[in-house]
């Protein structure tokens, strides 16, 4: 593990070309909005998740595909508004394993890490587990990312750490 500022999560590591992009928000939709969000995007550069401000410092996660050269056809990833703040999504290789942060749907405090799967069946994620200790605590966990190309995961956490800075943790997934 590492203590970096967190304005240096994303320039600390970097993914295989296989696993896809992270990049900041503002970044990746040119713009000065404020807001501490990722966007990820798939190994073919055709589809981006990444979460927005709904209001009241809260963010809800959505995805666009690429057509062409033109990012379109936003779509928020859960149907249901449950005032959840949902942030930092990463979704695996598989195309259907989704990882994001939240500060709802059952966190033990601040942002914890949640996994779900997309049920090609019903075009919607089934409901989100959280994932339980190490990987949540009391603090804000978030930014799960698995490297499958490197054999390597990673996530970031404020836990027991000073303001400003984070630790990002590194694993060998199970």
């Amino acid at each position: 593990s590492m203590v970096v500022n967190k304005d240096q999560i994303l320039s600390t590591y970097y993914l295989s070309e296989d696993c896809g992009v992270l990049e900041t928000y503002d970044h990746f939709f040119e713009t000065s909005e404020p807001g501490s969000t990722t966007v990820y995007i798939n190994p073919k550069g055709d589809q981006a998740y990444y979460s927005r401000s709904s209001g009241f410092d809260q963010f809800k996660l959505y995805t666009q595909s690429k057509l062409l050269n033109t990012w379109s056809d936003e779509r928020a990833l859960f149907t249901t508004d449950d005032g959840s703040d949902n942030n930092y999504p990463f979704v695996l290789g598989d195309g259907v394993t989704l990882y994001f942060a939240s500060k709802g749907n059952g966190s033990i405090g601040g942002y914890d890490l949640f996994i779900t799967r997309y049920n090609t069946n019903t075009n919607t994620y089934l409901a989100p587990e959280q994932m339980g200790m190490p990987f949540n605590s009391p603090a804000n966990d978030y930014l799960m990312v698995i490297d499958e190309a490197k054999g390597v995961g990673w996530f970031v956490s404020d836990r027991n750490q000073p303001e400003g800075k984070v630790c990002i943790y590194l694993f060998i997934p199970d």
